[in-house]
């Protein structure tokens, strides 16, 4: 199994591996990952798969007065593809636009970081530049 395009992670071995695997992670990036999300105070568990996890996000608002970017894996099996898109969907921003990269999870930043690049180079620079002008 590739685990650049694994689905999700499975535990802290699969999360270790993938990020092993991620293109411009040196082990010292992955060793201070570990240390942040890890760290004494549990923040990872607390903060994000607590009450992140249960948030409704179209709830929370849909209308936007700022560029909205999202990316996603296909195949993230945390947030689901499905879900992502139809928050996308409902939103309103003078400027709006959705990355699916296929066969990447829920670390489809780190995986596929060249398909990343290319979005905030041809999506996201543009509009950042426009807004400093």
């Amino acid at each position: 199994m590739n685990l650049a395009c694994a689905s999700a992670p499975t535990g802290p071995r699969g999360l270790f591996a993938e990020l092993l695997t991620a293109p411009d992670y040196s082990l010292k990036d992955v060793l201070n990952y570990f240390k942040g999300v890890i760290g004494g105070d549990d923040y990872y568990g607390q903060a994000l798969d607590g009450p992140m996890m249960r948030e409704d996000l179209p709830a929370l608002g849909t209308d936007f007065s700022i560029p909205v970017f999202i990316v996603e894996g296909a195949e993230d099996d945390v947030t689901p593809a499905s879900l992502a898109q139809t928050y996308f969907d409902q939103i309103t921003a003078p400027k709006k636009s959705f990355l699916l990269m296929p066969h990447a999870g829920h670390m489809a930043l780190l995986t596929q970081s060249d398909a990343f690049l290319k979005f905030l180079v041809t999506d996201v620079r543009p509009v950042a530049i426009a807004a400093n002008h």
